[in-house]
């Protein structure tokens, strides 16, 4: 297959490398410049967990699409800020009336945004269930779990589009993340969503890591009302998560293997960039309201992440 990557961050060279290591066509597009000139100039070095770093030749390393043909997909993983920016330069190059489009993106919403693109019979959503930073430019690691990683599926569940998208859970998993097709997508992104939504704000708040959220005295009690707030909403659009469930994973899987781990929103925090917070927290507030569902914690969270979006030109 012939592949772009829009947004090649963290998450978005682990999947470019899995898809190169599989045989794949990939070209590598992303506005931070030191790093795509890096790549370009000795290849992406890329480790998971704590294995030896391999270096990956791409095909192309751009920061722009401009002129490059058609590609068979199309994997959206800037910041849900910047869909429309992304996909704008995209269209009528590496976006094609052909092009499958994956989001695997943070949070609530995005689909529904490619949809002002792309036919939605041609739309791929999905969950990374990944850690990982980037040690310099040109160099990312990768934290795996021992449990699938990488869930894909399709927005109309018609049949060409969940064939693409086994075709690309298994390129993924070729390539070295444990990866798999879900019929039932929309269910697998809402687990996700809540373990974002958990994590990411209260780290980024209190600048700490997931362990000191999900075991510390202070922030799991704050974490557990976070949690149960998203698993009432969810139950009220028809998604049936579990709290018990969703407590077991946070407990056994989050805590053991990325306790010591800042989630992705600390990133954007310390860099001074607006969060997806709109996508997570604020989205379940925005549920809630609609549905008659009481969020006051992910109400204040929200409010709270955003004051501090606010403050960035006179914060420390």
């Amino acid at each position: 297959m012939k592949v772009v990557i829009l947004g090649a961050g963290r998450m978005g060279c682990a999947v470019g490398a899995c898809m190169k290591l599989a045989g794949d066509e990939v070209i590598l597009c992303d506005a931070y410049k030191e790093h795509i000139d890096k790549i370009n100039e000795k290849g992406l070095d890329w480790q998971i967990n704590d294995e030896a770093p391999i270096n990956i030749r791409f095909d192309r390393a751009v920061c722009r699409t401009d002129g490059i043909e058609a590609q068979d997909v199309a994997i959206v993983l800037t910041s849900g800020n910047d869909t429309d920016k992304v996909m704008e330069m995209a269209m009528g190059n590496v976006i094609g009336p052909d092009t499958y489009v994956v989001t695997f993106q943070n949070g609530l919403g995005h689909t529904d945004k490619l949809q002002k693109y792309v036919d939605v019979d041609r739309i791929l959503y999905g969950m990374l269930k990944l850690g990982g930073w980037m040690n310099e430019p040109g160099f990312v690691k990768t934290l795996v779990h021992p449990v699938c990683c990488v869930v894909i599926g399709s927005v109309r569940q018609e049949e060409k589009a969940d064939t693409m998208a086994a075709l690309i859970a298994e390129h993924i998993q070729t390539g070295g993340i444990i990866s798999a097709f879900h019929k039932d997508i929309e269910y697998v992104v809402w687990e996700k969503v809540l373990n974002n939504c958990a994590f990411n704000p209260l780290c980024s708040l209190t600048r700490s890591r997931m362990k000191n959220v999900i075991a510390g005295e202070h922030g799991r009690p704050v974490m557990i009302e976070v949690v149960r707030e998203v698993v009432a909403v969810a139950n009220a659009k028809g998604i049936a998560l579990e709290f018990e469930k969703a407590m077991d994973f946070i407990d056994n899987q989050s805590l053991v293997n990325l306790g010591n781990h800042f989630p992705s929103m600390t990133y954007d925090v310390r860099d001074k960039r607006r969060t997806e917070i709109d996508f997570l927290n604020g989205t379940i507030s925005r549920y809630g309201k609609e549905l008659g569902v009481p969020t006051p914690v992910n109400d204040m969270i929200t409010l709270l992440m955003k004051t501090l979006e606010d403050g960035y030109d006179e914060g420390f």
